[in-house]
């Protein structure tokens, strides 16, 4: 989950992976949301709200549609 600029953005993303996996995608999309906030601000001159929320894992959803 994902809030760009005070609008949900939420990414999808797909991967086959470990815990480990999970914690370098929360790693990577708390990065962007900084990196963001100082392009609003250096491009635009405003302070934006940018921010990570989490990841949602879908396992159990995948596993039912399977079946």
């Amino acid at each position: 989950r994902f809030v760009d600029d005070s609008v949900q953005d939420d990414k999808k993303v797909f991967y086959l992976g470990d815990r480990y996996s999970e914690r370098l995608f929360g790693l990577y999309f708390r990065m962007y949301a900084l990196f963001k906030r100082f392009r609003y601000l250096a491009f635009e001159r405003r302070l934006a709200e940018c921010r990570f929320e989490g990841i949602e894992l879908f396992e159990e959803e995948l596993e039912l549609a399977s079946i």
